[in-house]
């Protein structure tokens, strides 16, 4: 949220000034107002002028998983991609085509394509070593 754009500062103060409603976690407006701004993202990525800190942006993350799985996902396996309004996932399938579980919940495309090669990485480890 920021104080300029969302609705933060509303509360009249004695003194003339506002004070913050409070924040998504005690306010129902900010609340929405956050929820939407995640939807956004998640679909979008982040706003156009959004300081990334030198973090790659989500949309060029996103393609760096995808790039890394085309190098580094064992022979057979799969990544699929679902995508909807306000979320994206991945999920692993197995070279019999069986789904394996990642056992995650991030809510980041980029690291659920990243923990699925991880896991068929490891998975192909495990059979060489049995």
């Amino acid at each position: 949220m920021t104080c300029d754009t969302s609705h933060g500062w509303v509360k009249p103060r004695a003194d003339g000034a506002r004070a913050k409603c409070g924040g998504p976690n005690l306010c129902s407006t900010c609340e929405t107002e956050k929820m939407h701004n995640i939807m956004l993202t998640a679909c979008f990525g982040p706003p156009v002028g959004t300081p990334t800190d030198g973090a790659p942006t989500r949309d060029a993350a996103v393609g760096a998983a995808i790039g890394r799985a085309c190098a580094e996902l064992p022979f057979g396996y799969s990544i699929e991609l679902f995508l909807e309004a306000g979320y994206g996932g991945a999920r692993l399938l197995g070279p019999e085509g069986g789904e394996i579980d990642l056992d995650q919940d991030e809510r980041d495309l980029a690291y659920e394509i990243n923990a699925g090669i991880d896991a068929a990485i490891a998975t192909e480890q495990g059979k060489g070593a049995a």
